[in-house]
């Protein structure tokens, strides 16, 4: 493939190419790293792309283990739409996963903001809930995520290079210094300090760009351990670093006391390739928003951009297929609720409610979920004490309540579900984990064992629970 850099140069050729709108003016540009619907100025959008596709390849520099996957992004200049589609009334952004693939919605307010504001809310979306969140944190242990947050937060990212500043010692506050071992293999209670980001920041720095200040050059050794160790261990950890943490720790008090530290320039791999662009078609344009307020059970606004589709084209019958299952969904819904007017003893019909509402909740509107998770609870309650055995309406129950922040709810159903089935071992781990928040250390050991027994898979995640409790009674 074409090796492409972002210059002004490849900007203004990509500018020339551009044909005349579509009738939907709305463009599907792909780059490598993402999949871009906007009706913004193509001017706008290689800007944005290009920002994007910098921040991707500097987190790939500092995170090579991370396969970032191409995400799809839309840019939603229809305001009522994105109201119907957004999870919280402040959300500028989020990320969807919709049939398989994820989306990274941008919203707009009531009155259009700036193109400076809205190049940062697209780039801050992509870094900190895509690249953040759905790549780094599911690779990386929490002090590391945290440290590269940190570290991030202070880059300066132009073409392919970035600066990145130099993380604050801890020479005039001492007590804020986290020792290596507490903030790798600390529990919660390090997690809440305070400083505990801070910490992070400093360690990934000195781990990666120590060798900047002739400290020792620890980048493969801290990569070789992060990703082949699991679950991360000390042990694994002297033996990849061939020494001691305490030695390690030696070194980074002595870095942190220097006086003078270099910022670290990072020069990271140009793009490969450069920005395709394709014209969307009204019929893919309203297939595309169709299908977002589909996901989202917002069918009837869905209805306002599939009445535009062609009635003989592809687009049109899978939305008009959506809809008939809809239909379909609907029937069976009052016809239950019909049938449960005549009978409502039926125990059967009872938990089926109780899953249609508790499905409801996962896609409806804010300001209607609690209502539908009050239906939901309403019917599971009364389909288990109709029929206790089914474990099913106690796992709605668990996950109603817990949304409703229930607690004491929410361990009944836990442990009402392991009466049902006490030889599960997930069951008995989430038993024991909940004994252990409740600091009843007995108890949970009791069912973290009995999970271990049951599947051995579980054992090492025991293990490092039964550790958690001996520091834990130790000190209570």
């Amino acid at each position: 493939m074409k090796r492409f850099l972002f210059t002004p140069a490849f900007l203004m050729a990509f500018l020339l190419g551009a044909a005349s709108a579509s009738a939907s003016g709305w463009v599907e540009y792909t780059s490598p790293h993402v999949q871009f619907y906007s009706d913004a100025s193509e001017s706008q959008v290689a800007g944005w792309i290009e920002s994007l596709e910098n921040q991707a390849n500097l987190v790939q520099a500092l995170a090579p283990s991370v396969q970032i996957t191409k995400v799809k992004i839309i840019t939603h200049s229809d305001y009522a739409l994105y109201q119907k589609i957004k999870p919280t009334q402040n959300a500028g952004a989020f990320v969807d996963r919709i049939e398989g693939s994820q989306y990274l919605m941008i919203g707009r307010g009531v009155r259009p903001i700036s193109a400076d504001l809205k190049k940062q809310t697209i780039i801050d979306a992509y870094l900190w809930q895509y690249l953040m969140q759905a790549a780094i944190a599911e690779k990386y242990p929490v002090w590391y995520t945290s440290g590269l947050r940190t570290i991030l937060n202070t880059a300066d990212v132009h073409d392919n290079q970035a600066t990145i500043g130099v993380v604050r010692s801890f020479t005039t506050i001492p007590s804020a210094a986290i020792p290596l071992e507490s903030l790798i293999f600390g529990d919660k209670n390090t997690i809440s300090n305070p400083f505990y980001k801070l910490n992070a920041g400093a360690a990934v720095y000195y781990f990666l760009f120590g060798s900047l200040d002739n400290y020792p050059n620890h980048q493969q050794q801290i990569a070789t351990y992060l990703a082949t160790q699991t679950p991360k261990t000390r042990e694994g950890f002297e033996q990849v670093f061939g020494q001691s943490i305490v030695a390690v720790q030696e070194s980074y008090q002595r870095y942190l006391a220097e006086p003078s530290l270099k910022a670290a320039r990072l020069k990271f791999n140009a793009v490969q390739g450069g920005i395709e662009k394709r014209k969307l078609s009204n019929d893919e344009l309203g297939h595309m928003m169709a299908r977002v307020l589909i996901h989202h059970h917002e069918y009837d606004y869905a209805e306002k951009y599939f009445k535009k589709i062609n009635k003989n084209s592809p687009q049109h019958a899978d939305i008009a297929l959506s809809f008939q299952k809809h239909e379909q969904e609907l029937q069976m819904f009052a016809a239950a609720e019909k049938s449960l007017k005549k009978n409502p003893d039926n125990a059967e019909l009872q938990a089926q409610l109780a899953n249609h509402y508790w499905e409801q909740t996962k896609v409806a509107p804010l300001n209607t979920q609690h209502n539908l998770m009050q239906k939901s609870i309403e019917h599971a309650e009364r389909s288990l004490a109709l029929a206790p055995g089914n474990k099913d309406m106690h796992v709605v129950l668990r996950f109603a309540y817990n949304r409703l922040g229930n607690s004491e709810k929410v361990f009944e159903h836990i442990k009402a579900y392991h009466q049902l089935d006490p030889d599960n071992a997930s069951i008995n781990s989430v038993v024991g984990i909940r004994y252990l928040r409740e600091k009843n250390y007995a108890a949970a050991r009791t069912y973290l064992n009995r999970a271990c027994e049951l599947d051995k898979g579980q054992c090492e995640m025991v293990r490092l629970r039964i550790e958690e409790i001996d520091k834990l009674s130790a000190t209570d």
